[in-house]
């Protein structure tokens, strides 16, 4: 039944579907092999840079995964045409490529057919109230009707990372709790980082980056081989160092990294479930050193990676490090909020504009130091 199911849905996607969905590091789609789900939402003002993100994680799972398949669902960047264009210099195998709208239904149709899924990636933009931008007026939300067939098909290893900004405070717990996963979300705006000729990672954003020197060609550090970075491999998402400010508001309070959520039972299995998934999510993160596991110490680095921010010019990078060292010292702009593996602590107040913005007591460094010590347990 399945089987005749598929064939329906590729035979007839031009027809009623809206998108470009590729495959990546595999000749043939195939429903029976183990997949990472990528949806890249809209991108606007912001042209590729939604997709070179979710290309430099691609890139990261096919090193640490080999063997797992890669879908991807893009959502209308450009033109039908300059879409394919985009997607054929890249190399991959475009399943279909249409110029209507993309929206969560056409995700799940792939998803209940599909045996394993390891990891579910969501890069784009989002909203803390209203969930993740597909395209404009298409929204993916925590649905449990919509979701149910997921919790079966996720891996023991499997994790979610949502990489728009605020996915934290309500979005990531919520699927944590929903699908028995762990789920990683921004309690903040994101913004993209480059890798610089100095080899490390910079938000690009003027007095952000080194004022000497120019961006890096080539990725030497998050792979085994020489990357390219005109093949989407030099780019990455991560929180800004300062609460979030933009078209949903201005918050009070944030946190400078991704948030892991384990918002389920954690008994001997879910422990399991939520370090095996966590390391899953740092394994394949774009960090500072081709290995992120290859020794303690490369460990060590890649959790402080994920974790401080780094901006040219500032010694917050530096401070963050000191504060995980043991001397505690104020980097973030703003207030942190507390939160645990189930959720954070704030006050949600809806504005005279319509919009909501987020409180919370500062409690500094307390959340992040508990983050590094959960991280750094999974070395014992």
């Amino acid at each position: 039944m399945k089987k005749w199911f598929l064939i329906f849905l590729l035979a007839f996607s031009n027809l009623a579907q809206a998108y470009s969905i590729f495959t990546v590091g595999s000749e043939k789609w195939s429903a029976n092999k183990t997949s990472h789900i990528f949806a890249v939402g809209y991108g606007e003002e912001l042209g590729l840079q939604f997709l070179q993100a979710a290309m430099t994680r691609v890139k990261k799972i096919q090193e640490e995964y080999p063997q797992d398949q890669i879908l991807v669902f893009w959502a209308l960047h450009n033109t039908q045409e300059k879409d394919k264009k985009v997607l054929s210099q890249l190399g991959v195998n475009i399943l279909e490529n249409n110029d209507r709208s993309l929206t969560d239904s056409v995700i799940y149709r792939y998803t209940q057919v599909i045996r394993a899924i390891r990891s579910i990636q969501l890069v784009g933009h989002s909203s803390a109230v209203y969930g993740f931008g597909l395209q404009k007026g298409s929204r993916l939300r925590p649905d449990a009707a919509k979701m149910e067939h997921l919790k079966e098909r996720l891996t023991r290893d499997a994790v979610i990372v949502l990489h728009g900004c605020n996915t934290g405070f309500y979005m990531a717990p919520q699927l944590s709790q929903l699908l028995s996963v762990p789920v990683l979300g921004s309690l903040t705006s994101t913004d993209f980082q480059n890798i610089f000729e100095d080899q490390n990672w910079y938000h690009n954003n003027p007095g952000q980056y080194p004022s000497e020197g120019s961006w890096a060609s080539a990725n030497l550090l998050s792979y085994k081989t020489k990357t390219n970075c005109s093949s989407m491999g030099c780019s990455r998402l991560k929180p800004n160092n300062h609460p979030y400010t933009g078209g949903w508001g201005q918050y009070t309070t944030g946190l400078p990294f991704y948030k892991a959520f384990c918002k389920f039972k954690l008994n001997s299995k879910g422990e399991e479930r939520c370090r095996l998934g966590l390391q899953q999510m740092l394994r394949t993160w774009p960090s500072v050193q081709n290995k992120n596991f290859s020794s303690a110490e490369t460990y060590r680095e890649s959790v402080i990676d994920f974790l401080c921010p780094r901006l040219a010019g500032h010694d917050v990078s530096q401070k963050c490090r000191n504060s995980l060292n043991g001397v505690n010292q104020s980097f973030f702009f703003g207030k942190q909020m507390r939160c645990d593996l189930s959720g954070c602590e704030f006050e949600a107040f809806k504005t005279a504009e319509g919009n909501y913005t987020f409180n919370s007591r500062d409690y500094g460094n307390d959340t992040l130091m508990r983050e590094f010590q959960i991280y750094m347990s999974f070395l014992n």
